[in-house]
């Protein structure tokens, strides 16, 4: 006896499967690749380019110098600032000794309580003095170093906009001067019609297929509002973070997929 199902019954079967088969099992999204970070970096201050110190393409370590101001002027700043508080600190002590001895008199009934009071107003100018000059010098080194740029991150300088003997000028606006990315930790985003979003959300495994290899998603960071492509569909993007392995060469917009 043939037992074999018809074609519109193997059909049948295979839709009903299908039906049955948990959204979050299978699916694959277009993607793209965008750094984890990207900061475009200036001075705080303005000046002359002394030195630049990295070059596009070269991979730094957090703290690392990466640009450097003439510093003449802040350190001369800086100088005068110190001096400032020597002499500061000399006129304190001079002044707490002066009243110490006014104390010390009207203790013995020698001085009068106007004298007296003189005396510790005189105390307390000195030591307002030296707060002011040791503020002057916290400003002068905050200057100083807000004259050179070090990065806040590991990281891949892919831009230098600046080179010495060139004038930073502005004051109002922080110039542009090298742009620094993490290339680590990637976002990969894609856009998503609600179900596809619900499913990848859902997925135990979410993984960014990029450069030949698998990769395990990090996190999932789903949009919450409609964006409409060229083709007039109301999808939502998503992101997806990732680290990059080592032996993979990333570019920002490279192509990836997401699957799960």
């Amino acid at each position: 006896m043939n037992m074999a199902f018809p074609i519109s019954g193997r059909i049948a079967l295979m839709l009903a499967a299908l039906i049955w088969l948990p959204a979050s099992l299978a699916g694959e999204l277009a993607a793209t690749v965008e750094w984890g970070k990207r900061l475009s970096m200036g001075t705080l201050v303005p000046g002359i380019v002394h030195k630049v110190e990295v070059i596009p393409g070269q991979r730094v370590t957090a703290g690392t110098r990466l640009l450097v101001l003439d510093q003449e002027v802040h350190l001369a700043r800086l100088r005068a600032a110190n001096a400032q508080v020597r002499r500061a600190q000399i006129l304190r002590d001079e002044a707490r000794k002066e009243f110490e001895r006014a104390q010390e008199l009207y203790d013995r009934t020698v001085l009068s309580q106007h004298e007296l009071s003189v005396a510790e107003i005189g105390l307390r100018q000195a030591e307002a003095e030296l707060a002011s000059a040791a503020a002057e010098v916290q400003q002068a080194r905050t200057q100083l170093d807000y004259s050179q740029l070090r990065a806040p991150f590991d990281g891949v300088v892919i831009e230098v906009r600046a080179q010495p003997g060139q004038a930073v000028t502005s004051e109002e606006r922080v110039p542009e001067l090298l742009v620094l990315v993490d290339d680590q930790q990637l976002k990969v985003r894609a856009l998503a019609d609600p179900g596809t979003l619900e499913a990848l959300i859902a997925s135990d495994s979410p993984q960014v297929k990029l450069g030949g290899k698998d990769l395990q998603a990090e996190q999932i960071i789903p949009g919450y509002e409609a964006v409409k492509t060229v083709q007039g569909q109301e999808l939502f993007p998503v992101t997806v973070t990732v680290q990059r392995p080592q032996d993979v060469m990333v570019r920002a917009g490279q192509a990836a997929r997401l699957a799960w």
